[in-house]
């Protein structure tokens, strides 16, 4: 596989900035003010600029679900979405009071983890402009998962993997979670996969620069597409099935359009 085929089982890629205020403690009985103090300050910088504004609270529930689906709230926020709001620009999605005060979140299509950064680290530069983000060191900031402390990046991959997935091979690979990152299927709930789409993430931020997370998740992300080209070919080898890459990515992209999108 050439890398032209390799990046074509890249769908999406996604960057999350997570911040808090340095001034800011969410561990106090006065958690609902603390929050609105979050909602005041985005909005503050967000005045000359045209958004949208989703209470996750009031949103419903197939919506909430999408959210979850593309990575943009977690498993937590998503059972408790108490407090979280939501802005959506035309190229940022910026999340308020979800585990961390504040989350600039980039997605782009196809593997573009730079360009995804860059839009999402331009933000977090307007607000570090006017707000100071809690820090223990340059350029290393508190979150409230200690994993993610550091950078305060999680970045996202979403591959097409269909015959890993019909094939149930995936799992069995202890190399894809490897060096701190993870991978797993898009799901409707436990039992109910969406398609062949996976998404690959990293679960600490323990990188020296986003330029060196970056590197290590593509390396794990080829690695696992290789994988993928193997079997392929063995499958086609031994039971002498035709595959039509062309048709599976367009159903699986289909089945799933409405979750990534």
């Amino acid at each position: 596989m050439n890398k032209k085929e390799i990046n074509q089982q890249y769908l999406k890629s996604t960057v999350k900035i997570l911040r808090n205020f340095k001034d800011l403690n969410f561990n106090t009985n006065d958690i609902e003010k603390n929050s609105q103090y979050c909602v005041n300050r985005v909005e503050k910088l967000l005045k000359t600029h045209e958004y949208k504004k989703w209470i996750l609270k009031n949103i419903e529930l197939t919506e909430l679900k999408r959210l979850y689906y593309r990575g943009i709230i977690d498993e937590a926020l998503f059972n408790n979405p108490k407090l979280a709001v939501l802005y959506v620009l035309d190229d940022i999605n910026i999340l308020v009071n979800s585990s961390e005060h504040i989350v600039f979140i980039s997605t782009k299509y196809g593997k573009t983890l730079k360009s995804a950064y860059k839009s999402a680290k331009y933000w977090e530069n307007e607000f570090a402009g006017e707000y100071e983000f809690a820090s223990y060191k340059s350029n290393k900031f508190i979150n409230s998962n200690y994993s993610n402390s550091g950078l305060g990046i999680i970045a996202f991959l979403f591959l097409h993997l269909p015959i890993l997935s019909i094939k149930n091979h995936l799992e069995d690979r202890d190399e894809v979670s490897k060096n701190g990152f993870k991978i797993q299927q898009l799901k409707i709930n436990k039992e109910i996969s969406i398609s062949s789409i996976y998404n690959v993430e990293n679960i600490t931020s323990d990188f020296k620069t986003f330029e060196n997370l970056s590197k290590e998740i593509y390396k794990v992300s080829d690695f696992i597409i290789m994988a993928e080209t193997i079997l392929r070919n063995k499958i086609q080898v031994q039971e002498d099935i035709l595959i039509n890459d062309k048709i599976s990515k367009a159903i699986g992209i289909i089945k799933a359009a409405k979750y990534l999108d």
